[in-house]
């Protein structure tokens, strides 16, 4: 009788066991069918509450835990792609188990790689313009490089693309900065250079009207006088200077004597004032020289003496040229030499030549 009772108990402890378990079993059948459910209808929150629910009775259910890093990977990219941060958000989607196909949330998983990669393309873009406009920068192109600037900040960019462009502008504006100041300078300069170049026509102007007004008293002077007509005729004679070497010629005039130095080197031949009352170390004086032509020449900076610019002799080719503005400070004792000498350069100039 003791051993009938003792089987009874056992049996029923199974049978309700199994029931237990069947029970169990339906309860999270139920659940995972509700869960896919509302994942197939876009209600993921809803979804994980039940997947969260399968997981407390089944830790080990493996499709509830594919199904809720589906979601959660979904999800983690979507915020990172609402926050800006794409890059991020395309390597989280990338996690995304593939079973995601098998459900509806395929379709936002697609629509958001779909717009990363638009993104991501967008962000490529905008780097190499930035790219092309630090070039621009870089080459002086300053005012291209504003206008591109300007287009490309009224596009939607990122927080790095703004910070990129904000460095970009401030490169911009120094570069401008630094151009405006070296055009004022050289605006300045070439006014001074004017201002120089004008005052020197002027004096040299009265130093002519008083030399036409002395050379007229002495042509009244010496006007009935055959002999002193004879002598001026033969101080008129101009002399024909000769460089064998260079195989080049000039002529200058009777009434330099005494007032010019000629010296040459193997590249050349340069013409100044004689330093007749003033200190020979000054070195002021220039008038002008006749030089080989070379590519090392900076010939913007050498400025032309009257018409003739190039003379060639024996297959070289020489430039005729002067310094720019004043050579000589207008305290020296000989600038009044030098004004009248500046002024009659040119016509010297014109007669360099090669050896008739």
């Amino acid at each position: 009788m003791y051993k009938f009772k003792k089987i009874s108990i056992i049996a029923t402890v199974l049978v309700s066991g199994v029931l237990l378990f069947s029970g169990c079993g339906n309860k999270i059948k139920e659940q995972m069918d509700l869960a896919i459910k509302h994942l197939n209808s876009g209600k993921y929150n809803e979804a994980k509450g039940e997947l969260d629910g399968i997981l407390k009775e089944d830790s080990s259910n493996s499709e509830a835990k594919l199904l809720e890093n589906i979601i959660s990977d979904f999800e983690s990219s979507k915020k990172l792609y609402d926050e800006g941060k794409f890059n991020k958000a395309n390597d989280e989607i990338a996690k995304i188990p593939k079973e995601y196909s098998n459900y509806n949330i395929k379709n936002d998983v697609e629509k958001l790689k779909e717009s990363i990669s638009e993104k991501m393309n967008e962000i490529k873009e905008v780097d190499n313009k930035i790219n092309d406009i630090n070039k621009l920068i870089n080459n002086g192109k300053l005012d291209e490089a504003k206008k591109e600037l300007d287009e490309l900040k009224n596009k939607n960019l990122t927080t790095d693309e703004s910070n990129k462009i904000k460095d970009l502008e401030n490169d911009l504006n120094k570069k401008v900065d630094e151009k405006n100041k070296e055009e004022k300078i050289l605006k300045e300069k070439k006014q001074k250079e004017l201002e120089q170049k004008k005052k020197v026509e002027e004096n040299s102007k009265k130093v002519t009207d008083k030399q036409t007004i002395t050379k007229k008293k002495e042509i009244n002077t010496n006007k009935n006088s055959k002999n002193n007509k004879n002598t001026n005729e033969n101080k008129s004679k101009p002399y024909v200077y000769v460089n064998k070497e260079l195989g080049l010629q000039m002529t200058i005039p009777a009434n330099w004597k005494g007032l010019y130095t000629i010296k040459s080197d193997d590249k050349g031949i340069y013409l100044s004032v004689k330093h007749i009352k003033s200190n020979p170390n000054l070195r002021q004086g220039f008038l002008f020289a006749v030089t080989k032509r070379s590519k090392m020449d900076d010939e913007s900076i050498m400025d032309s003496v009257g018409r003739k610019r190039y003379v060639e002799s024996n297959g070289v080719t020489y430039i005729i040229w002067g310094g720019t503005g004043v050579t000589m400070g207008d305290d020296n004792p000989d600038w009044g030499i030098y004004l009248r000498l500046s002024r009659e350069k040119y016509s010297v100039a014109e007669t360099v030549k090669a050896i008739d």
